[in-house]
């Protein structure tokens, strides 16, 4: 939320550029969270460099919100992709893939264009509560 409150496309959300530490006391099961890497980030309505699209779209990078013919007109930063990796992430851990990289090999491009086609948060069409088991995927400082 804070990202579209800022008018930010990161870009690379993913669990390996989140990390996290418990606050408070034993009873209490709060977390801090820090983003990392906003090599890739661009302000919404601003372009995604060309080059950067074209790579993700020639190299199948399902990781990245972008599928074949998108490296063929410009692309702007959006809220879309913020929320591709958040309904990415969220479907991950209610999956029982262990690997993020491997479970969006498998299902970057469903969710991509499931998202596009409803305009939104796609998450709540997947069934169960998300499961808070993948912590250990998450880097600590």
């Amino acid at each position: 939320e804070f990202l579209n409150d800022a008018s930010i496309a990161h870009l690379d959300l993913r669990p390996d550029n989140v990390m996290w530490r418990a606050v408070g006391g034993e009873s209490d099961a709060a977390v801090e969270m820090k983003l990392i890497d906003f090599d890739d980030a661009a302000l919404f309505d601003h372009p995604i460099p060309q080059e950067f699209v074209s790579y993700v779209v020639d190299t199948r990078d399902y990781r990245y919100p972008f599928q074949e013919g998108d490296e063929e007109s410009e692309q702007l930063a959006a809220a879309l992709h913020n929320q591709f990796f958040l309904d990415a992430a969220e479907l991950w851990l209610q999956s029982e893939v262990d690997h993020f990289t491997d479970f969006m090999w498998d299902r970057g491009q469903h969710i991509l264009r499931t998202l596009k086609e409803k305009g939104g948060c796609i998450h709540e069409d997947w069934g169960t509560p998300m499961k808070r088991r993948r912590t250990d995927s998450m880097d600590k400082w």
